[in-house]
């Protein structure tokens, strides 16, 4: 049980006043409910700071709310995808009004009565705010959609309110993604109220009017700066900081940069023409996110700029950094706002490319001597760190700690290529030195060189991930490198590939060694990836240009990849958790990450999936990730059954006919408590109910079997530690309703 996932199952007719924050959800964590909770007919007053706060969570509700004299009514900090329904909102209420005039001066003494009275000890008067909205993580994670306030009734924000009051602000601290699906439907504003005010909060808000009902015209209020005031038909809204676009719908892409540059150092300056064939004002965009990146060389870590423009539109854009073009060596893209969004992708969107001065050899950083880890990115969380001690005599080399307890095959070191110089045609050839420690004895390890990945003793392998988070597949991966010895302190990693259409495309290259078990460090040195052509003299620039003698070069078109030669083993959902290495699957994650899913090819008649766990790492402390089979329905798609561990009973459940799987908990302090796997299984029953089923194993499953199987209409699961004894999870075959016990799943 996740107490902060729990569906709320009745909050009605309840009262909050007279504190710091009336009704407010403040787990550090977040309250994340799988379903929206619904706080009903709540009523929130007199409160110093907020009437209402919603923090670091998501899917919250007040509906038939009565918010009234707080210092901000209804405060959504951090949070995502709220509602905000039937409800009145009041900033100073008449009655409220005339207790403060008659205390006098006193009523702003401490604990001051006047909500005019400051938050902070430099403020002279403070503003309310009916509903303050804030940034978000990112458009995706938790399935965010944006927050929605509809038939919303504001008054006691203009006159004899407090001086800058207004019915709506965004904040300005904690900045992240702002949601262009933030939405207003059916908003009322009964007396003088300022409706909003963007000053002092971010500079890239984006709020739809739906209906027109906030600004007498549906469009989209956007902050006034050029990071995002794009449309030529958008006005300014004097004494707001604010500039309404009357009907506009909004998209954001957003182009993931390296994280070494730092917050605001480089500018994408967009420039292009509407759908309708209007010229776009240009609009200069950068990383404006304000909090640090927890680990900045971790492999899924980037730093971020949100581009926010017209739908539909054709666009082109340039990276500046101290006012001279530059290439930030890769522009990993993505649309923010996928799902839930008012209107078409855009129809380009393309980044320039300067032309690079060499593509012969694509390693920075290759040898390590500067002493720094510079370019150089890790799997997990224990980092890379320079040692000093090289190959060949030289007296450095990176290091990618792989502890026996919570590290694994996925720790490994990588770095990410320059995508001008990945071309279709031409072949790259890898060569690198590779020293593997055993960190139980300080001695060399010596690996398997003819073993798979799920070999004990496998060696690394030096393998290449596509990514274009725009096509579908995702990702594409190669291996390029094997080692051919493993007897000496340092041994040679080689081998080459030539790029198909699919890598030449991509947004992303990344380049990375991992694939030994825990507790066997990776030492790397001399890395070295080499670019030359399969029937020509090698060229140091890229094969094609847009124009005559061009100075740069555009970037592959906003349009889906062409399939690689190889299709992808599974069709793509949280890309980010899985490797494909030599003939292996590797897949690693964390709690309240979204899962991945192998595969949505259906079956009809009897099947039986059998999957086999060649080897498992234990990760951090408590339960570890779960591999889990299921059968759904043909017409179920990916987005259908991706979703975290918190929403598993609600979302992933409720798309599937039935499906098992296998947990395990593991405690690094104490590695013999609950040496058990237990295994649980679900089916739908004639009466389409779920039937559960269950059972465990003194044993923990680091490797075995897992089979769900239909045979004549019924469902059955079954476990295997070798491959050869079977043991059934639960009582038996559950018969499935009628209409699955063929049908495509």
């Amino acid at each position: 049980m996740i107490p902060n996932a729990l569906d709320l199952f009745l909050f009605t007719d309840n009262v909050s006043h007279s504190n710091s924050q009336g009704l407010q959800t403040y787990p550090q964590t977040g309250y994340r409910p799988s379903n929206l909770a619904v706080f009903r007919n709540h009523k929130s007053y007199r409160n110093r700071l907020s009437g209402v706060f919603f923090h670091a969570g998501g899917r919250l509700s007040i509906d038939g709310g009565y918010i009234s004299d707080n210092k901000i009514g209804i405060d959504i900090d951090m949070d995502h995808s709220d509602v905000i329904s039937n409800t009145i909102v009041v900033g100073s209420s008449p009655a409220y009004k005339a207790v403060v005039s008659a205390m006098g001066h006193a009523a702003s003494h401490y604990p001051a009565t006047s909500l005019c009275a400051p938050i902070q000890t430099d403020d002279d008067i403070s503003p309310q705010v009916g509903v303050r909205l804030d940034s978000y993580h990112d458009g995706s994670l938790f399935g965010a959609t944006g927050s929605t306030l509809k038939n919303v009734t504001f008054s006691g924000f203009g006159s004899g309110s407090c001086a800058g009051s207004s019915a709506l602000h965004v904040d300005g601290e904690d900045i992240r993604y702002f949601d262009t699906r933030n939405t207003l439907v059916d908003i009322t504003v009964l007396d003088d109220s300022q409706r909003i005010d963007l000053c002092g909060g971010e500079k890239q808000v984006a709020i739809r009017d739906v209906d027109g009902s906030m600004m007498g015209k549906q469009g989209f209020i956007i902050s006034d700066s050029n990071a995002i005031r794009a449309h030529p038909a958008c006005v300014s809204v004097a004494d707001t900081c604010a500039a309404f676009c009357p009907g506009v719908c909004l998209r954001t892409m957003t182009v993931m940069v390296p994280s070494y540059y730092a917050r605001g150092s480089l500018t994408l300056k967009m420039t292009g023409t509407t759908a309708d064939g209007q010229t776009i004002v240009p609009i200069f965009v950068q990383d404006i996110q304000t909090k640090e990146i927890f680990l900045p060389q971790q492999d899924s870590s980037y730093g971020r700029l949100f581009v926010t423009l017209p739908a539909g539109g054709t666009y082109h854009g340039q990276f500046f950094m101290d006012g001279k073009p530059t290439w930030p060596h890769f522009t990993d893209l993505k649309y923010e706002d996928k799902f839930g969004n008012c209107g078409p992708d855009f129809a380009s969107f393309d980044i320039e490319q300067l032309v690079p001065d060499r593509c012969d050899s694509l390693i920075r950083n290759a040898d390590f001597e500067s002493g720094t880890t510079d370019y150089w990115l890790h799997a997990g969380s224990y980092g890379v760190e320079v040692i000093n001690e090289g190959s060949n005599g030289s007296s450095k080399s990176l290091l990618a700690p792989n502890p026996k307890y919570g590290g694994g095959r996925y720790v490994g070191v990588g770095q990410r290529l320059d995508t001008r110089c990945i071309e279709e045609g031409f072949t790259y050839t890898l060569s690198a030195m590779v020293k593997l420690v055993d960190t139980s004895t300080g001695g060399p390890y010596l690996c398997n060189l003819s073993g798979y990945t799920g070999d004990l003793n496998s060696c690394p392998l030096g393998s290449l991930r596509f990514t274009n988070r725009l096509g579908e597949p995702e990702n594409a991966w190669e291996t390029v490198g094997r080692m051919s010895t493993n007897n000496l302190e340092w041994n040679l990693m080689t081998g080459s590939y030539t790029a198909n259409d699919f890598d030449a495309a991509a947004y992303s290259v990344y380049l990375y060694f991992n694939g030994v078990p825990a507790g066997i460090n990776i030492q790397v040195d001399d890395v070295s990836f080499v670019r030359t052509y399969e029937t020509g003299t090698p060229s140091t620039t890229p094969s094609t240009h847009p124009t005559p003698a061009p100075t740069v070069e555009p970037s592959s078109p906003l349009s889906p990849m062409p399939a690689p030669a190889v299709p992808s083993p599974f069709e793509g959902s949280n890309t980010d958790s899985i490797l494909i290495v030599d003939e292996t699957i590797r897949l690693t994650t964390e709690s309240a990450v979204d899962s991945t899913v192998l595969t949505k090819e259906a079956h009809i008649g009897d099947i039986v999936l059998t999957v086999e766990i060649q080897a498992r790492s234990m990760s951090g402390s408590g339960y570890q990730p779960q591999l889990v089979l299921f059968f759904a329905p043909e017409t179920t798609s990916v987005a259908d059954v991706t979703t975290n561990d918190n929403g598993f009973g609600d979302f992933f459940e409720s798309s599937v006919v039935a499906w098992m799987k296998e947990r395990i908990y593991f405690n690094p302090n104490d590695p013999n408590l609950l040496m058990y796997t237990w295994f649980n299984a679900k089916v739908l029953d004639t009466d389409s109910n779920f039937v559960s089923e269950g059972g465990s194993k003194n044993n923990r499953m680091n490797s075995g079997f897992l089979r769900l199987q239909r045979s004549g209409g019924s469902i059955d699961s079954y476990y295997s530690f070798d491959g050869v004894s079977w043991a059934e999870v639960g009582g038996g075959p559950v018969l499935l309703p009628t209409s699955y016990r063929t049908a495509p799943l």
